[in-house]
């Protein structure tokens, strides 16, 4: 009975597996049958229980997950992440008690399914969308002073924005354009574009950028001086983050060579004493 049981559960298991695999190989995205399998099992498992509730007790940062896919252009389904979990989990189960009753190695299999069903998809997206906060932090700076070199020669702060996004080939560029083409450009059109992509992204320097130009564009500062002024302190302010970060990695790379260096010399202190309490 025991072996039928867990014939039937690693059937299972490889039943949604390849059903997994044919979704991705196919390319499918929206409406499928694994995807319609998955919405019944959802119905079956959790009735009308708000996924993204489900999704947080599971561990997930649903919010984010939503931002991420938002930025990526990725079509969220918290159900779907919800019962890919569940299969995970399900996975996991059945080959923890075939490795319990026939061979430990199982118990690998199971924790390589948790990850792949559970985990994989949630982490690449992300992954994704940290390279591309990480590559419009990168290209902001550059932006900025060809920004005020254009705002010096005496252009509206929009056409300013437009011709350098035209310049300059970049994803920071890219997304001024999409944005400023997608809301009526008018005296403060070009603020709204901005708080668009700034909200997308929710860089830190990026919406200071937005929300210090704005507020100075309100106040007849001129712009030129307040993009200047605020790329001095992204530059600044990037200089220490590179600081940070090297510091960091100094200190992975030294605390593994201290311990190699402070083992040798502990065994070497304590060797003697041990002998001697071994003789005696």
């Amino acid at each position: 009975m025991k072996l039928l049981v867990i014939i039937t559960c690693f059937e299972a298991a490889i039943l949604l597996f390849a059903s997994y695999m044919l979704e991705k190989s196919m390319g499918i995205k929206k409406i499928s049958k694994s995807s319609d399998l998955c919405y019944e099992l959802y119905a079956l498992l959790f009735g009308e229980e708000d996924p993204d509730n489900i999704a947080l007790k599971f561990g997930y940062k649903i919010e984010e997950y939503y931002k991420n896919c938002n930025l990526t252009g990725t079509d969220p389904d918290a159900k779907k992440v919800v019962i890919f979990c569940v299969f995970g989990i399900f996975s996991f189960l059945c080959f923890l008690i075939m490795g319990i009753l026939i061979h430990p190695l199982l118990i690998t299999v199971g924790f390589v399914l948790l990850f792949w069903f559970a985990v994989k998809d949630y982490l690449k997206l992300k992954q994704r969308a940290d390279d591309m906060r990480s590559q419009v932090k990168k290209e902001l700076p550059q932006f900025l002073d060809l920004l005020v070199t254009e705002l010096e020669v005496g252009l509206p702060i929009n056409s300013a924005i437009l011709i350098i996004s035209q310049k300059y080939e970049s994803l920071l560029s890219n997304e001024f354009i999409s944005s400023m083409n997608d809301v009526k450009l008018g005296a403060g059109g070009w603020q709204t574009a901005l708080e668009k992509v700034a909200e997308r992204y929710s860089i830190d320097i990026l919406s200071d950028f937005v929300l210090d130009i704005s507020i100075s564009f309100n106040k007849g500062i001129r712009m030129d001086e307040a993009v200047e002024r605020k790329t001095k302190e992204i530059k600044q302010k990037h200089l220490l983050d590179v600081k940070e970060k090297a510091g960091r990695t100094e200190n992975t790379i030294l605390l593994p060579i201290a311990l190699f260096q402070f083992i040798p010399m502990l065994v070497f202190i304590l060797l003697p004493t041990l002998m001697s309490i071994r003789n005696f």
